[in-house]
């Protein structure tokens, strides 16, 4: 089992009933966000509700060193739908970078 070092697990729970921000019970978001000058953390939000009326924020910050361990743990699983997947994705980025080339090298 891989340990994921660059990776930090928050909580926050409220014992509002209402809630002013944050994600709706059982929904998970994900997310990119800069953290530090070195860059991008992934970031896992959830909510869940907590005993009486209150609700529990979790946040998990994924740090870009820790990346290779996911993504051979994914592997691990399933690597026919983890490569799938990760293949798409970078055909679907190349495609990008060479349709604005193409855009740039028409203005030029």
């Amino acid at each position: 089992m891989a340990t994921l070092k660059h990776t930090t697990i928050m909580r926050k729970g409220s014992s509002q009933p209402v809630r002013k921000f944050g994600c709706i019970p059982n929904e998970l978001h994900l997310n990119t966000r800069y953290s530090n000058s070195e860059g991008r953390d992934f970031r896992l939000s959830f909510t869940t509700s907590a005993s009486g009326a209150g609700y529990t924020d979790y946040r998990i910050l994924i740090g870009v060193d820790d990346y290779a361990a996911i993504i051979k743990a994914m592997c691990d699983v399933n690597a026919d739908v983890a490569l799938s997947v990760m293949a798409c994705e970078v055909a679907q980025r190349l495609s990008k970078v060479l349709d604005d080339d193409s855009v740039s090298l028409r203005r030029s």
